[in-house]
């Protein structure tokens, strides 16, 4: 039997590892539910206000602060779990300043949703300035926590 906090760490490293990845995600499957957009192509990064994508131009996104989503009993009584995926969007002071759902238990988005926005991340820089860029944050509910 794992300890929460053993799982915690294990979640904050999945989403680390994930969030570090530059590769790009795979494609749409086309579900209504799934982003579809995301609006952080190269060509986007290159205007002066847009978000770039962690790991193009700027070092890896490193989050700093964690907060573990509030995980309703109800929901654990019923066993809807699962990882909820959301695209984060970070400004230069290291805050999340918008979220979109990716893909997940939707019951559960807004609670995910909720923990990340209290999330920090170390400020990217470019040039040595500080830049805003979008990241990828994956929180898992398990039932048996």
């Amino acid at each position: 039997m794992m300890s929460d906090t053993k799982r915690e760490v294990i979640a904050v490293i999945v989403a680390l590892l994930f969030a570090s990845c530059q590769r790009p995600l795979p494609t749409s499957t086309g579900r209504r539910d799934e982003a579809t957009t995301v609006g952080y192509t190269k060509a986007a990064a290159g205007s002066p206000d847009a978000p770039i994508r962690a790991g193009d131009k700027v070092g890896t996104a490193v989050l700093v602060h964690y907060v573990k989503p509030v995980y309703p009993e109800v929901l654990r009584q019923r066993r809807v779990e699962g990882l909820v995926h959301l695209r984060v969007s970070v400004g230069i002071n290291g805050a999340p300043t918008g979220i979109e759902y990716v893909s997940g238990p939707r019951e559960l988005v807004r609670y995910a949703e909720d923990a990340v926005n209290k999330w920090r991340y170390r400020p990217a820089r470019l040039d040595g300035h500080p830049v805003g860029f979008v990241t990828d944050a994956l929180v898992q509910f398990t039932a048996s926590q």
